[in-house]
């Protein structure tokens, strides 16, 4: 899943927005019943900010300062409040990767508990993949996904349904049309026991450690330590501030514990993607230690581990690259990784067991 800016003209005209609000209050406990509509002229230039909670725009005084809005549109651009962009908490699970249909608006009812699946925005926002452009036309489509949207305690589902509108027989941009409802907030009660996925590592006499992981579930990642050769009890909110796991694993995402998926500041570097000659063959003798630290790369909206699998749209199959990738974490730890099998059984959208081989590298590591 990559960010492209596709297009760098300066887009403006009015706006309109066709939002979801039954009554006055459209908070998280208390999500809108039916789609309603409200319209207005953005015609001036500059970010329309919208306030999910009002179910209206807003007009912060000064809007890097304020936690009194949510998203910002400009031109074909959006963005949280977040980060560079604002001072509050705002950030964006892209649940249509999740979803049996990516465009079905009504497929999720209630807000996931996944933290490590929202994104702040960086420098360039998670919302950025909403449209195709058609390089003949010169024209946005909008791909109909659909994204929650996580301010503080609030959660929002939001699709963009088109970007113009029809005056006088000509297309004109930058008129929105998106769908938004206010969701229920996720189940905390998820004691990460029930439905938690199980490994089994054990030594080939090859020279590497093969662990098979069940990555079944639908909600929870499932966490593994290196060091402990086995995976952690942990629910996503503990994991979120837990350092001691490294990897971890739902399906066909795999997150490392940095970045935005974790706090111990693991990183980590694709082979292929530092055009390395034997970037698909585990026995590769590069040391760790001669890889640039600026090739090494921590979880953003753009996962580290994003490349490992191909998909066969024929036969609906997820097949491994066996893409050779290095973790490097905190204390200066070396591991070498390739996920070489996964069992597609039941999917979309469950998956079924993934299995990946490893060894420690680097010329000192400290694993024991």
């Amino acid at each position: 899943m990559k960010l492209r800016f596709l297009i760098s003209a300066v887009l403006s005209a009015a706006l309109i927005f066709a939002l979801g609000c039954s009554d006055d209050t459209t908070s998280s406990n208390n999500p809108p019943a039916q789609a309603d509509s409200l319209s207005f002229d953005g015609s001036g230039g500059g970010p329309i900010y919208i306030d999910f909670s009002t179910g209206a725009t807003t007009n912060p005084a000064d809007p890097m300062d304020s936690t009194d809005w949510d998203i910002a549109f400009e031109a074909y651009e959006i963005h949280q409040n977040s980060s560079i962009f604002g001072s509050g908490q705002a950030a964006t699970y892209p649940v249509w990767l999740d979803q049996s249909d990516s465009t079905d608006f009504d497929e999720t009812t209630t807000a996931p508990t996944v933290p490590n699946a929202y994104f702040i925005d960086g420098l360039g926002s998670v919302l950025t993949n909403w449209y195709n452009y058609d390089g003949t036309t010169h024209q946005l489509s909008s791909k109909n996904h659909v994204y929650i949207i996580r301010h503080n305690d609030e959660f929002y589902k939001l699709q963009i349904s088109s970007y113009y509108r029809d005056i006088g027989g000509t297309p004109v941009s930058a008129w929105y049309t998106f769908k938004w409802l206010a969701l229920v907030g996720p189940d905390t009660s998820y004691n990460g026991v029930d439905s938690m996925g199980t490994s089994t590592t054990t030594w080939d006499d090859e020279g590497y450690w093969e662990t098979i992981l069940d990555a079944t579930s639908t909600s929870h990642f499932m966490y593994y330590s290196f060091s402990n050769r086995d995976t952690m009890t942990l629910t996503d909110e503990e994991a979120a501030s837990n350092t001691d796991w490294r990897i971890a694993f739902k399906r066909d995402a795999v997150i490392l514990n940095g970045g935005v998926s974790g706090m111990a500041e693991v990183d980590g570097v694709d082979l292929a993607g530092i055009e390395h000659a034997d970037s698909t063959n585990f026995d590769t003798t590069i040391d760790p230690l001669t890889i640039v630290d600026t090739d090494f790369e921590s979880d953003s909206y753009n996962l580290t581990i994003d490349d490992w699998y191909i998909y066969d749209h024929v036969n609906f199959e997820v097949y491994p690259t066996n893409y050779v990738y290095i973790m490097k974490d905190a204390e200066g730890n070396y591991v070498k990784f390739q996920i070489v099998a996964i069992d597609n059984e039941g999917m979309p959208p469950n998956m079924g067991t993934i299995t990946i081989k490893y060894i420690f590298a680097g010329t000192d590591p400290s694993f024991e």
